[in-house]
């Protein structure tokens, strides 16, 4: 399954947010080195318990991950309570 979301790195706090339909992911990392990237395959697939891939968006802020065996449950998962 292919998620497109929006990256805001060096935030305060890794979190994940659904607003107006767009997955926000604040990240702690700074988006240098390919630390924010890194971040967020980690804790996503942490989150989901899944392996997670960036397909799209290597140095942008706007990605495509692809979330193996991913169900539309995961993106309700992902956005509950503001992932932390």
């Amino acid at each position: 399954m292919e998620l497109a979301i929006k990256v805001v790195p060096n935030s305060k706090a890794f979190r994940i947010q659904n607003k107006n339909g767009e997955i926000i992911v604040n990240t702690k990392s700074k988006a240098e080195d390919n630390k924010a990237n890194l971040e967020i395959i980690k804790n996503i697939g942490k989150i989901l318990n899944r392996k997670i891939r960036l397909l799209k968006g290597l140095k942008n802020r706007r990605k495509v991950i692809f979330i193996e065996n991913g169900k539309e449950t995961d993106i309700q998962t992902l956005t509950k309570g503001n992932c932390r």
